[in-house]
């Protein structure tokens, strides 16, 4: 018996020395990670900043430690430097959900896993001044495995007083985002003009802060459902295909319509019809230049 209360004695003494070495370990690494969290409040917003041309307001900010490192924001409010006095902002998230993983933060550090955007708003300006998205830009080193929005809205201000096309975004996912490489897309959309549901898939950037409409775009798209009495004169219900890639301000899209039931309102009757297309999209403004159209009924 004696013998055995001096080896139980031996083994919670050595027990004990490990568990004050884990605890040791434990508070340094607490430590560090306060110390060096890049999931911080300050290191996120300045990131932000850095990398957009804006100024940046958070109204509640939370890090989160575990079981994932990241962090969240609420009332997240991007607004161009160059704005005119109560211009809106530029974007306005209700919450913005980064998440890491503590192995990347050991061997990729500018790595983010997921980035989330619940009531996502973006009101993009007239570009008809490169200057409102080149001040302050940086490229940055971080990568973002995926960026993932639900019931965002996109609205394009128009020139001449004309209103604002409005884009109500179902689903919109981003992936490989970096500012050397640009990222894939895949976005499920409301289309404004012709109403019409939209969904597309490909590559965009990367970003061309000095002339944004440079920013090389490419992939295939499909649109359908389209009520084509939104223009005066015609009627009919449309569906699109097609592929499209080039500078933002000067696509090129190649593709096919099938409307069963197009009809110049004042002939009284519907014919079939079939087009093959070649066009030019100005993405920053919307405007719409057709090179070829083969139709047939």
């Amino acid at each position: 018996p004696s013998v055995a209360l001096g080896w139980a004695r031996v083994f919670c003494h050595r027990w004990r020395r490990v568990l004050m070495v884990i605890v040791l370990v434990l508070v340094a690494a607490a430590v560090l990670i306060a110390r060096y969290f890049p999931f911080s409040r300050k290191n996120v917003t300045e990131s932000l900043q850095q990398t957009f041309p804006s100024s940046l307001k958070v109204d509640r900010f939370e890090a989160v430690y575990f079981p994932h490192p990241g962090c969240k924001a609420e009332g997240v409010t991007f607004l161009l430097k160059s704005s005119a006095p109560g211009a809106p902002p530029l974007v306005t998230i209700q919450r913005l959900t980064i998440q890491g993983s503590y192995a990347d933060l050991l061997f990729r550090p500018h790595h983010i896993s997921r980035v989330s955007l619940e009531g996502l708003h973006v009101q993009i300006p007239p570009l008809g001044n490169p200057g409102d998205f080149s001040g302050g830009y940086a490229a940055s080193q971080m990568t973002i495995g995926e960026v993932v929005a639900h019931g965002a809205v996109l609205e394009v201000a128009r020139a001449s007083g004309r209103p604002s096309l409005r884009f109500d975004i179902r689903e919109l996912r981003l992936g490989s985002v970096s500012a050397k490489d640009g990222m894939s897309y895949r976005v499920t959309m409301h289309n404004p003009e012709p109403p019409g549901d939209i969904r597309s898939t490909g590559h965009f950037g990367p970003f061309n802060a000095a002339s944004p409409g440079q920013t090389a775009v490419s992939g295939t798209y499909s649109f359908d459902r389209a009520d084509l009495s939104a223009f005066n004169g015609v009627a009919g219900t449309l569906g699109s295909q097609g592929t499209f890639s080039g500078p933002l301000a000067d696509i090129d899209v190649q593709g096919t319509t099938d409307v069963p039931d197009f009809e110049v309102v004042r002939s009284g009757h519907a014919n079939h019809l079939l087009t093959q297309f070649q066009a030019s999209v100005d993405g920053t403004n919307g405007d719409v230049v057709l090179h070829g159209v083969n139709a047939s009924y």
